[in-house]
């Protein structure tokens, strides 16, 4: 059987080709590297994605080439017995299709807990001479358990290098040497927002994949409602999907009830919808009440920079570190009154606030582009290979 040759593997948990900011970081860097060379993305999915956006099991994207491996049939079957038969025969598949199918230089992966698979993915490297890389955008400090957390951090000596989005992770990880490290900050696609023509509406936006309680929204949702009592004609717009499980989740489900007239609940919508909707806002907001344990960084606020609108967020270290205070109005965590002055500051100095917009915009340009840091990137990649 004569193998199918590419030159890099994407192995991923993400939605392709239309996901959240995982998915278009995962897309940044590598429509880029298909500019020259042959990519192939390889999909395992969580099956909260599959939908009308991601339903061809196989195409080409951005002069990628995907397979979605899990396939329809194992989100609709409900047998938890099946579906680890099926788990199984579709990690086997990749295993065979590594070996025997495809000829290729370098894998990159970008999962979590999957430790199993990083030692066969190690073997089968190991025996057919591929370099194989992992993206890393947060550290395992998630991990409840102090045994599985220092299980994962030791199995990054497994890589023949590691991509961080952060140099917080940098450091988690200094036990490896730094030509093994390449720092590949957040990346934003910068086309997908169009700002030609756009006429800006009275609403305020929020948008995340679920991360409620680590994004202030409780304070956000308070800050905007003091606003509220004296500009009655503006509105907050969220994005983003509830868990009634959780307690957080439900106190903000709580005051969405409470508030139908001033806050617009759209549930959780397309990665394809959100750049207008950021466009067309007075204001994005994101308001961490304390750093990141795994830290990584808000990979919205990349998506916030690159709209060009006003951009408010709270003053924790790792974006302090980030942020010039030129781009953003900065306030203190689990303060909403400062939010609500900051929402006032926004409507009553327009100049000011589309100052600040452009020159979110353009930090975001120059920080958080793949173009800025390709030459560097693709010769870590291809080193050795």
């Amino acid at each position: 059987m004569n193998s199918i040759e590419y030159d890099v593997i994407i192995i991923t948990w993400e939605p392709f080709p239309y996901g959240l900011a995982a998915t278009n970081r995962i897309l940044s860097y590598g429509q880029k590297i298909a500019e020259k060379n042959r990519v192939l993305l390889i999909s395992l999915c969580n099956e909260k994605y599959c939908n009308e956006y991601n339903i061809k099991p196989k195409g080409q994207f951005a002069n990628i080439d995907y397979e979605l491996l899990w396939g329809t049939f194992f989100f609709k079957n409900k047998n938890k017995f099946l579906r680890k038969i099926i788990k199984l025969f579709i990690y086997l598949k990749i295993y065979y299709n590594l070996l025997f199918k495809y000829k290729v230089k370098i894998i990159i992966t970008y999962y979590y807990l999957q430790l199993m698979m990083t030692f066969m993915l190690k073997i089968i490297c190991l025996l057919k001479r591929i370099k194989l890389l992992r993206d890393v955008t947060e550290t395992p400090d998630r991990i409840s358990s102090i045994l599985l957390r220092n299980i994962e951090i030791q199995s990054y000596r497994l890589f023949d290098g590691i991509i961080v989005m952060t140099e917080g992770i940098r450091d988690t990880f200094s036990f490896i040497k730094n030509k093994k490290i390449f720092l590949l900050p957040l990346l934003i696609d910068i086309k997908r927002f169009k700002t030609d023509n756009i006429i800006v509406q009275n609403y305020f936006f929020y948008c995340s994949g679920g991360t409620l309680e680590r994004d202030g929204l409780l304070d956000i949702i308070d800050g905007f409602l003091l606003f509220y009592k004296k500009n009655n004609n503006y509105i907050l717009k969220i994005a983003t999907s509830i868990d009634l499980n959780k307690e957080y989740d439900k106190k903000v489900y709580k005051l969405i009830c409470e508030n139908p007239v001033s806050i617009q609940y759209l549930g959780k919508i397309s990665s394809e919808k959100i750049p207008e909707l950021l466009i067309s806002s007075t204001a994005l907001l994101v308001t961490p009440h304390k750093d990141y344990v795994t830290k990584g960084f808000p990979t919205k606020l990349g998506e916030y920079f690159a709209s060009g609108r006003p951009v408010i967020c709270t003053s924790i270290s790792t974006l302090n570190k980030i942020i010039p205070c030129d781009c953003a109005y900065i306030v203190k965590p689990n303060h909403p009154e400062e939010i609500a002055n900051a929402l006032v500051q926004i409507i009553n100095d327009t100049i000011k606030s589309t100052i600040l917009g452009k020159n979110v915009r353009k930090f975001m340009k120059s920080k958080f582009s793949i173009e800025t840091y390709y030459t560097d990137f693709s010769l870590f990649l291809f080193k050795n290979v």
